[in-house]
């Protein structure tokens, strides 16, 4: 849940700083949202590859 509440206020910085005229500033804050995305992404991926051990 955590992750949900950074990125939503990652959002609302970004907006705020549109909002401002800084567009150079709420670019940056969206290219880390998409930069957190692809760390998440990466970390199931290697996860999904791990084998797999039974208990019999």
């Amino acid at each position: 849940m955590g992750t949900i509440r950074e990125n939503l206020e990652t959002v609302f910085v970004a907006v705020s700083f549109a909002e401002s005229n800084e567009p150079q500033e709420a670019v940056l804050q969206m290219q880390r949202l998409e930069g957190r995305k692809q760390d998440s992404a990466k970390k199931r991926k290697a996860a999904a590859k791990r084998p797999q051990s039974r208990a019999e």
